[in-house]
């Protein structure tokens, strides 16, 4: 996989503690991440508060990232997804959105 020069060279020094850099990668992708958590929870506090979560554990595990084995924005996307299966794990009462679609497919 091939990625561009420029976030290449952000994820490396970020890997090396430069806060700079990882606030310039979250900048490019937090609002694909937000949108991407919107679409799946109640509120935009749920999306906020878990956005914010997928990006302190990509902080957290940066330096286990291969940047020759997997991108950035991969890596941010399957955070996102295992915080979201958490909440609604932990959140039962609250009907998930696929919940929803699947009753309204049913007419119920």
């Amino acid at each position: 996989m091939e990625f561009p020069v420029k976030e290449y060279l952000l994820i490396r020094r970020a890997r090396y503690g430069d806060l700079n850099a990882f606030i310039q990668l979250y900048d490019a992708y937090v609002e694909r991440v937000y949108r991407y958590i919107h679409f799946l929870t109640p509120n935009d506090g749920v999306a906020e508060g878990l956005t914010f979560k997928v990006f302190f554990k990509a902080w957290e595990q940066l330096g286990d990232l291969r940047i020759i084995d997997l991108s950035l924005p991969v890596r941010l996307f399957s955070i996102a997804r295992d915080q979201l299966m958490n909440y609604h794990r932990t959140h039962k009462k609250a009907a998930a959105p696929d919940s929803d679609l699947a009753l309204a497919r049913q007419g119920r």
